[in-house]
This record gives C-alpha cells, sequence and structure tokens, in this order.
C-alpha cells in the first residue's frame, strides 16, 4: 500500500517498531481523502505524518511499543484526536471525524470530566 506523504524518521534498526493504521471516515461513513494523520509523542515531538488515501486509509510507523497522541485533521470533516497504546504487534485504529466536534486536546475545559 502507498501512502501520501512524507516518511517518518526510519525505525532503530536495533529497537522494536510496529504501525498503527486504519481508516478515516466522516460521520456519514464517507471515507475522508487527504486528512492529516500525526503520531506524536507524550513530550508532543511529531513521530510520523502521512495523509490519507482516497479510500481514508493511513499507516503511521511507531518507533517503540508505548502511547501516543494520534491526531486526524481536515478542513471539510474537522479534527480528533486520541492517546493509543501500541504493543510489538499492528495496531487497528479507525477515525470518526463528526465536523464540529471537539477533538482532546483543545477540549474546553468545562467539558471535561
Amino acid at each position: 500500500m502507498c501512502i501520501r506523504g512524507s516518511p517518518g524518521p526510519a525505525p532503530d534498526a536495533d529497537g522494536p517498531s510496529s504501525v498503527v493504521h486504519g481508516f478515516v471516515r466522516a460521520a456519514t461513513g464517507d471515507p475522508v481523502d487527504g486528512a492529516a494523520v500525526t503520531l506524536l509523542s507524550k513530550g508532543g515531538r511529531q513521530l510520523d505524518r502521512v495523509t490519507t488515501l482516497a479510500d481514508g486509509s493511513y499507516i503511521l510507523t511507531v518507533p517503540a511499543p508505548g502511547t501516543y497522541l494520534l491526531a486526524v485533521t481536515s478542513p471539510a470533516h474537522g479534527s480528533n484526536a486520541r492517546h493509543v497504546t501500541v504493543t510489538d504487534t499492528p495496531l487497528t485504529h479507525d477515525v470518526e471525524l463528526t465536523g464540529g466536534g471537539v477533538d482532546a486536546v483543545n477540549q474546553p475545559s468545562a467539558d471535561r470530566p
């Protein structure tokens, strides 16, 4: 599968690596083409970034098992961010963009539990 966008950093040849992959869809269920999908470390460092294909698919390289922030943005469909926990096996993570939704990074304090 070919993914548009610049490749992320090469995984450490001596360390474990994995991937997060899935589909980005609009609230209608339609695939979102051209959405930016970014994987960030706990410290906010960008680890990988791709854009979705016409079918909404994406695949990101993960340098090692751990918890990361997966952020998805589309000008036409809004944004969404979620923490994902990755092991040494690939993680499937589908994302729905609801347009007016609030993402996990910029959630207003009144909406927090």
